[in-house]
């Protein structure tokens, strides 16, 4: 499971669950996604008033 809560204003976001027997890490394409993902949240978080 990988989450992300930014502040105490933000909810927390879960981002990408796996069942524990896959065992593996993020490839560079997947940590990307996550990190795009990371950047979208954070935008809208600064888009509220």
């Amino acid at each position: 499971m990988i989450c992300f809560c930014e502040g105490e204003d933000m909810p927390v976001y879960a981002l990408l669950a796996c069942a524990k027997s896959a065992g593996t890490d993020l490839n560079p394409a997947g940590r990307r996604a996550v990190a795009g993902i990371v950047a979208a949240i954070r935008d809208a978080g600064k888009e509220k008033p």
